[in-house]
């Protein structure tokens, strides 16, 4: 795990599933765009990040891959000065089960002009069987996905008033060396790729 870094006036996200007795996770890097975000303000994050992956991921994700909540915590010190968590029971909508959660979908995070560093990756799991053919992803689920991740780009700006939040592609390293602050840019594009297996992916950079 990467140590921590502080990031002014932002949030770490964290979408929370269950699946074959393993807790799975993906993490998103959330700006307030004006000023420290408050504790409500940190509230509707999680509330907004669990609505938006029951909206727009579960429905084609496996039967037996379950979402339980979204976590979003103030990232400008350690510990964090205050956390939410929005709990959820939502299991998804496909009719078949998922592929071990080792095989994982991966798309790519890029970015505005701002960004100098890697691209961010997030690894959906819960894949269904009978999506995958090969290591051929479905047109159908692979379109689903890209969909989902660019909707996220839109729904940030609404969980608040003022339009405050933006999703945004963050970097915790520079030459081999911590920052001392997380650097970021406003997430721009969302690339989606074929299927990704490995026992020690990470699911987010």
């Amino acid at each position: 795990m990467t140590p921590f870094v502080p990031f002014t006036n932002g949030a770490r996200g964290e979408v929370l599933f269950a699946f074959a007795g393993q807790s799975i996770s993906n993490r998103f890097w959330l700006l307030s765009r004006f000023d420290p975000p408050t504790s409500t303000q940190i509230d509707e994050a999680a509330t907004g990040l669990v609505q938006w992956a029951t909206d727009w991921l579960m429905p084609y994700l496996g039967a037996d891959f379950e979402l339980v909540g979204a976590r979003v915590a103030d990232w400008s010190a350690s510990p964090s000065p205050y956390t939410a968590v929005s709990s959820v029971s939502v299991f998804g909508g496909s009719s078949s089960n998922s592929h071990s959660a080792n095989i994982a979908y991966r798309v790519l995070i890029q970015g505005s002009s701002a960004q100098t560093w890697k691209n961010n990756s997030s690894f959906v799991s819960g894949i269904p069987l009978d999506i995958i053919t090969g290591n051929v992803v479905e047109p159908s689920f692979r379109s689903a996905v890209f969909e989902a991740y660019v909707a996220l780009i839109d729904a940030t700006g609404g969980w608040s008033a003022g339009n405050i939040w933006r999703w945004v592609v963050g970097s915790s390293w520079l030459h081999g060396m911590l920052r001392d602050e997380l650097a970021f840019a406003r997430t721009d594009f969302i690339y989606t790729t074929d299927v990704y297996s490995t026992q020690r992916r990470r699911r987010t950079r």
